[in-house]
């Protein structure tokens, strides 16, 4: 059975189902694109010698709590009805959201990674972390009107994609599935079934591909289409990254060209990319390609702003680390620290800090030693320590069928 995840047999999407098993698949796999087909335009035109008639894109009229979708107006003649779903992450539509979305999102196993020992700690931890950041988050989404943008924009991408389709002759109902939060990727799955979608594309709109990301939905998919008989029989193609397209990369030059020219002297000016970091484990011990795939797309923006004249130098840092493990390096913190003690301006230092964290007006100092007291570093290793504690107790009732704490207290 072919995966969704990193390793996966690669099938062009017209493989028929007894080349998929000679590949190591059966009929129900999940082919994606190969790097040539990639760089290609995916032909999502029916088989059907017979036209497909597009009318006006409709207007998305879709509640929040319904899936969005679409659609476009085809002829009777056509024997195939093509869809488009778009994956994303989700987010809090309003602030009495935040803790519910964050819970799903600490509980989904490719976001924190436990060992299988204590995978059952899972709903546990996903409390713990939702309910201890749900404040925090929501002084965040307060500050941006009371809630996530990502709906209201991934809804604007989709009607975006289903005009230009149709302009181009190949018309296709585009559908929004979320992995946290409404419209959740199971209920696009639903509305596509019931529109009678015979074909469909599936692009996770995260350039670069990660396990936490693309990974996690793909994977979601791949169960719902092991379970679910109609869906199994869908003919599909996964786009699984796409960091590398021309049209991606000139946007992204683009946009750093139009704020290069607003500085008197642009050859000076450093281009700085933060991404969003994944814990190392994840590309040293998993396998993510996340890293490689960012440092190339990076390597390729800046390529293209050579091309157009520009030989500024750049610097890729990641950010949004949680917890004591190590993430991808540099971080986009230290990374900020050192660029500001390279230009030595003040006014560049507090424009990064500000762009990077609006809370934070300057960066504390790594912690060399141990400090007593009520610091930081102590709550943060009494934090550590009552945890482990925790899960220790925990296990112990889970295998010995006795409550340690009761015999703790009642012991004589």
């Amino acid at each position: 059975m072919a995966s969704f995840g990193l390793h996966r047999p690669v099938l062009h999407p017209s493989t028929t189902h007894s080349e998929a098993e000679r590949a190591g698949c059966s009929g129900r796999c999940l082919p994606v694109l190969t790097q040539r087909h990639r760089n290609e335009p995916a032909d999502i035109r029916g088989s059907s010698s017979s036209p497909i008639v597009a009318s006006p894109v409709l207007p998305v009229t879709a509640g929040l709590s319904e899936p969005t979708r679409i659609s476009i107006a085809a002829s009777s003649v056509a024997t195939e009805k093509i869809g488009v779903l778009l994956l994303n992450l989700g987010g809090p539509g309003t602030l009495k959201d935040i803790k519910p979305f964050l819970y799903n999102l600490f509980a989904d196993p490719d976001i924190i990674r436990l060992p299988p020992a204590v995978r059952f700690l899972q709903p546990l931890i996903a409390t713990i972390i939702s309910t201890l950041r749900a404040p925090k988050s929501t002084e965040g989404y307060k500050a941006i009107g009371g809630g996530s943008p990502l709906r209201r924009i991934t809804d604007e991408q989709a009607c975006a994609l289903a005009a230009s389709l149709t302009a181009k002759g190949q018309p296709a109902n585009v559908y929004v599935g979320m992995r946290y939060w409404h419209p959740y990727t199971e209920e696009a799955l639903e509305q596509i079934k019931a529109d009678g979608v015979s074909r469909l594309v599936i692009l996770p709109l995260y350039p670069q591909f990660s396990i936490s990301t693309s990974g996690s939905s793909l994977r979601l998919l791949e169960g719902l289409f092991k379970t679910d008989k109609k869906l199994g029989q869908l003919r599909h193609t996964v786009i699984p990254s796409w960091y590398q397209r021309r049209g991606y990369v000139c946007a992204m030059a683009d946009l750093i060209e139009q704020e290069l020219l607003k500085f008197k002297d642009v050859p000076s000016v450093e281009v700085f990319f933060s991404a969003h970091g994944v814990p190392k484990s994840y590309v040293e011990e998993a396998g993510d390609p996340y890293k490689e795939e960012m440092e190339e797309c990076v390597r390729l923006i800046m390529d293209e702003t050579r091309r157009r004249g520009f030989a500024n130098t750049h610097t890729l840092a990641y950010q949004s680390r949680v917890g004591p493990a190590e993430w991808l390096k540099p971080y986009t913190d230290e990374s900020i620290r050192w660029a500001a003690g390279v230009w030595g301006r003040t006014g560049d230092l507090e424009m990064l800090l500000q762009a990077y964290d609006r809370e934070r007006r300057t960066l504390p100092s790594p912690v060399e030693m141990w400090q007593w007291g009520w610091t930081k570093s102590a709550e943060m290793w009494n934090g550590r320590i009552a945890m482990l504690a925790i899960i220790i107790i925990l296990l112990l009732e889970a295998t010995s069928g006795q409550s340690i704490l009761k015999n703790l207290i009642y012991a004589e």
